[in-house]
């Protein structure tokens, strides 16, 4: 074997070489990793940021939401009958999805309140005991949730405190007996009294 026979052998070896390490448009599969770390560095980056951001604004919705649902039934917490209070506990079963302490003493609440006799007012004794269970469980309520949301409040506390006049019980309980009068004379279960009434003399 001469010289030129030996040259053409290792010239061949090289092309077999480079064409093995070549890709697209004759550019290097090195050289094709640099780009595409170039472009997929900061791609990827800037998804990762965003789902990030996302997660972020999506547990700080959450919180936004649950912190609603307690400030309302805290301001409510005197007058169950409060649009405010009743729509704060039908969000409480989403808003705290999972949330096992704050799902079972809702549950407890709801029971109750839905235990009241649903054909006739209660007399002042059951609502007098009725009212001081519903004190008891809703102030229970508070403290899961306050405990979830960070916040140290003793459910005595949570009990005694809040402002509701006492009118507003007092106008409530008369709404609901007029309310009722008016069923029961819907439902002709109820009768209105008429009394004759003389004419008023004439003048002469």
């Amino acid at each position: 074997m001469n010289g030129d026979e030996i040259a053409k052998i290792v010239d061949a070896a090289i092309r077999a070489h480079d064409a093995a390490h070549t890709g697209p448009w004759g550019i290097g599969w090195e050289a094709w990793a640099i780009v595409a770390a170039t472009v997929v560095g900061p791609v990827a980056a800037i998804v990762v940021s965003l789902l990030m951001s996302w997660r972020h604004d999506a547990r700080a919705q959450l919180r936004e939401r649950r912190m609603r649902v307690f400030r309302a039934l805290l301001a409510t917490r005197g007058t169950a009958a409060h649009y405010d209070h009743v729509s704060s506990l039908n969000l409480i079963e989403i808003d705290f999805y999972k949330v096992s302490p704050v799902i079972d003493a809702w549950r407890a609440y709801m029971r109750h309140l839905n235990s009241g006799p649903m054909d006739r007012i209660m007399t002042p004794e059951e609502d007098k005991v009725f009212g001081d269970a519903r004190t008891d469980l809703l102030a229970t309520l508070l403290k899961r949730i306050a405990d979830f949301l960070g916040f140290e409040m003793g459910e005595i506390d949570l009990k005694r405190g809040g402002y509701s006049p006492r009118a507003w019980g007092i106008q409530e309980h008369r709404d609901a007996a007029a309310k009722e009068a008016v069923i029961e004379l819907a439902l002709g279960r109820a009768k209105i009294r008429v009394l004759p009434e003389a004419p008023p003399p004439q003048q002469p």
